[in-house]
């Protein structure tokens, strides 16, 4: 039994998607939520600057940016030494165990009940508009995706040379034509666009929590922003998981396509033979399989699959040659 070598999927050959993907995420989802919310900072950096002299400067610049605020008679949030000092002064009475100021409203200056009620009006309505930024874009969110569509030609080439580069001196080296590449093409972007519609859906959820939850817990922006940008950031680990999950699985699919044509239908199972190998796939290591009739690879779902199908899968596939080509 004669088998070829097996061909791994390599970060050149998802890198222009991972790219693309991480775009249209941006686009989509943050851009208009970072829109709204930069002439807030703007506002924020003014007010500091301009109170940086003034006697109330430190309480002010506290509850205008976020970092404290003031409900029923208490200031609670993250207290720099200075603020402290100032509330102190104020008359203000520090709880231990809550890590919190309490004092009347009579008690405090006039500037710092201003900049009070002025951060309520504020924070209330940004988060009103954020909440209504993200229902506009849930509802063109189908528009959205499609008007930007990823460009998989790139990565149906590169598919297409590493192919023949590998295989192409043992079943020939036979281009696709050009209809061909564009059907292929057509069939990946198609599969990533419903992928990235998922996906949009599911941040645009967790992003509405994350502005609702910050308005019950008093409209804090120095909290709220660090939880935009985590979710971001889960936005280009996620895009960097789709590129190679979808092209692993694309370039798997197409390769037993090409193999079928010239009668290739088996091969030998081979992991990256590592630490990382899931238990379901050292089973597999070494054994014979038919393209068309893939074992299980996930014994707790029942999930069957070729070697790269799987989530996460490195595993490749040694094809067998038949007789006529051995």
């Amino acid at each position: 039994m004669k088998t070829l070598k097996p061909q791994r999927l390599r970060e050149d050959d998802y890198s222009d998607m991972e790219s693309q993907l991480k775009a249209v995420f941006y686009k989509i989802i943050f851009k208009p939520i970072l829109d709204l919310l930069a002439p807030h900072n703007a506002q924020i950096c003014a007010a500091s600057k301009e109170l940086r002299n003034a006697i109330v400067a430190p309480v002010v610049a506290g509850i205008l940016s976020g970092k404290i605020q003031y409900t029923d008679n208490t200031f609670s949030g993250d207290f720099s030494a200075t603020i402290s000092k100032a509330l102190r002064s104020y008359g203000a009475d520090y709880n231990k165990r809550s890590g919190t100021f309490t004092i009347m409203p009579q008690n405090l200056p006039p500037e710092v009940l201003a900049a009070v009620n002025e951060y309520a009006d504020a924070a209330k309505n940004l988060h009103d508009a954020l909440g209504k930024k993200l229902t506009e874009i849930q509802r063109g969110l189908e528009i959205e995706v499609h008007a930007n569509p990823v460009d998989s030609i790139k990565i149906i080439g590169k598919m297409e040379k590493g192919f023949n580069k590998v295989y192409g001196e043992a079943i020939g080296r036979e281009e696709l034509s050009d209809r061909a590449k564009k059907t292929l093409s057509k069939d990946y972007s198609d599969n990533m666009e419903l992928w990235i519609q998922k996906w949009c859906k599911e941040t645009i959820t967790d992003l509405r929590g994350i502005v609702e939850g910050n308005a019950s817990e008093g409209y804090r922006f120095d909290k709220l922003i660090p939880k935009i940008q985590g979710r971001y950031d889960v936005s280009q680990t996620k895009a960097a998981f789709l590129a190679r999950q979808e092209t692993s699985l694309f370039v798997s699919k197409h390769r037993q396509e090409r193999f079928a044509d010239v009668g290739i239908t088996s091969y030998i199972w081979q992991t990256a033979g590592d630490s990382r190998v899931r238990e379901d796939h050292k089973h597999l290591d070494g054994k014979e399989f038919e393209y068309a009739r893939p074992p299980i690879i996930d014994h707790a779902t029942g999930m069957r699959g070729n070697p790269g199908e799987g989530y996460n899968c490195r595993c490749v596939a040694n094809p067998i040659l038949p007789g006529v080509l051995a």
